[in-house]
């Protein structure tokens, strides 16, 4: 399938994208998901295989664990750059599907939401509903493959290191073989923000709440009801962690709580929200359940008197409406519902219910701490990402991302103390990766920077910063540390706006004209070129 004529330039970048959007691909661990990056992985082996002078150094087709599922190809110099150290290419070969069930192959669409904001392009999945285009990373594999096969560059050294999982719990870069890349000098191609060099990030790590609950035949004369939250922008629990947008568990269980009698105790009919004897049968997420996206959707089924349902409803809307005022315009695709239902389910009892509520209100989310040094940035964060009732058990998840160790440590806690309060099993430290620490005396930040701070490329508009993400530099330059080397890393790609979220779009045209896509592969060209001849 080649469109590149139609969406951007490089032509080997675009065609090389667009036959990524075709592909499932989805993190081989992705809750809720079937599959995994095994289509890719044979496509960027197809394509290795036709470049002329690359070695494929790492491929098992029929490996099960992420640090052997992951590609390492290898060409070494020729002409003058004989025998010089290669610079490695580094992107991720899986994505999230966001919805949890989106179809193959996608349909690449120029984004109508963004007009006038220059060219955008965004996925429908092959059900017609809008889904994550991927481009997080598969514009960064497709970079790195057309790199590669460049002409102008086929004598420089390079090697590519494709990895898996990196949207789940970094497998791939946690586990891979550290002997088989020589270079020192690394070029992630995974960043979203196309004048920005990114030389630091947050490590993070994962906690788990588990408590017991206790379930009761639903009483006399009382009847059941869905209410779902929809709508919200979600989006990346790192890089959009203080954009304001709010979190659809956290709104239902506000929005609950308000609504139940024994937590509010209040009952002025007509004269403002009331409140019910309520109780709840279940409430879960029901976007995709992904640690690192902030829940766009959620859902509950609740029990009340048969009497207050329409009071009810109307209540329900009226404080949803309230919220939804309140975080526009951010949230204007806030949408609540509320409808009769049935369930075979029993219900929590009166003390299961209140304590759940009020523990989701109490379980933190969103920005704990800035970096003060640099302004603007997060420095700690956590997203609530899930609650799940099985049984008698009920499961609730939060994402936690730092760049200090101490603050990272004391939020762990705080989340432990709070857990206690409600007589919750909390465990911290989940699936950790490390913090990716800057070093503003990297050699290749330097280079980059030269780049990137040329009138003709990004001029004033260049910054090199931290973010507030895990990214895979931090594994890989902490693993290599731990083995006495320096692995140099920097961080850099084109703008993508929403990512892991139905509304993921890639900037393909700037509002003057600008190929961007473009302007992104001619400065990791330039780059390269400039180690080469330093």
């Amino acid at each position: 399938m080649n469109q590149s004529n139609t969406f951007f330039e490089p032509a080997g970048v675009c065609d090389r994208f667009i036959s990524i959007t075709q592909r499932l691909h989805p993190s081989a661990n992705q809750d809720g998901v079937t599959g995994n990056e095994d289509p890719v992985r044979e496509y960027v082996i197809s394509q290795a295989q036709e470049i002329p002078g690359v070695t494929v150094v790492v491929y098992d087709q029929g490996a099960t664990q992420p640090g052997d599922r992951v590609i390492i190809l290898s060409r070494p110099g020729s002409g003058v750059y004989a025998g010089k150290t290669p610079v490695i290419l580094q992107a991720h070969m899986d994505m999230v599907y966001n919805p949890v069930d989106m179809a193959f192959p996608l349909t690449v669409i120029f984004d109508p939401n963004r007009q006038g904001q220059g060219k955008w392009i965004k996925a429908v999945e092959n059900k017609g509903r809008p889904s994550t285009l991927g481009a997080d990373d598969g514009l960064g594999v497709a970079t790195a493959l057309a790199l590669l096969a460049d002409p102008n560059l086929k004598d420089y050294p390079l090697e590519c290191l494709f990895t898996v999982q990196e949207e789940t719990d970094m497998g791939g870069a946690q586990n891979f073989d550290l002997k088989y890349l020589t270079g020192r000098q690394l070029l992630n191609l995974d960043a979203e923000d196309l004048p920005i060099i990114i030389y630091g990030s947050a490590g993070g790590s994962t906690t788990q709440y588990q408590g017991n609950i206790s379930r009761i035949a639903t009483p006399k004369d009382y009847m059941t009801m869905q209410l779902t939250i929809s709508g919200l922008r979600g989006g990346h629990s790192g890089v959009d962690i203080n954009k304001g947008r709010l979190n659809a568990i956290k709104v239902l269980a506000q929005a609950l709580a308000r609504l139940d009698k024994r937590i509010t105790a209040l009952d002025v009919s007509g004269q403002s929200i009331g409140s019910y004897d309520l109780l709840v049968y279940d409430i879960k997420r029901y976007d995709v359940k992904k640690s690192n996206a902030i829940p766009a959707a959620a859902e509950a089924v609740i029990g009340l008197p048969m009497k207050n349902a329409k009071q009810f409803i109307a209540d329900f809307y009226t404080l949803c409406a309230a919220l939804r005022n309140q975080n526009q315009p951010e949230e204007n695709g806030f949408l609540p519902w509320a409808t009769p239902t049935s369930t075979t389910e029993q219900a929590l009892d009166e003390k299961s219910t209140d304590t759940l509520l009020c523990l989701l209100q109490q379980v933190p989310h969103g920005v704990i701490a800035m970096i003060p040094e640099v302004p603007g940035v997060v420095e700690t964060s956590t997203n609530l990402y899930d609650v799940t009732l099985d049984g008698n058990t009920v499961t609730i998840g939060s994402s936690n991302r730092s760049s200090c160790d101490d603050s990272l440590t004391a939020l762990n806690n705080a989340q432990a103390n709070i857990g206690a309060i409600f007589q919750f099993d909390v465990k911290t430290g989940i699936d950790s990766y490390p913090s990716w620490q800057p070093n503003p005396k990297s050699p290749l930040l330097k280079i980059a920077t030269g780049v990137y701070s040329d009138p003709q490329m990004y001029g004033d508009q260049c910054d090199a910063t931290v973010i507030h993400a895990g990214l895979e530099c931090g594994t890989i330059s902490a693993r290599y540390e731990e083995v006495g080397i320096d692995m140099d890393c920097i961080s850099i790609g084109p703008t993508i706006k929403d990512p892991h979220s139905p509304s993921e779009s890639l900037q393909v045209e700037a509002a003057d004209g600008t190929q961007t896509v473009q302007k992104f592969y001619n400065a990791v060209s330039q780059i390269l070129g400039k180690i080469f001849t330093a």
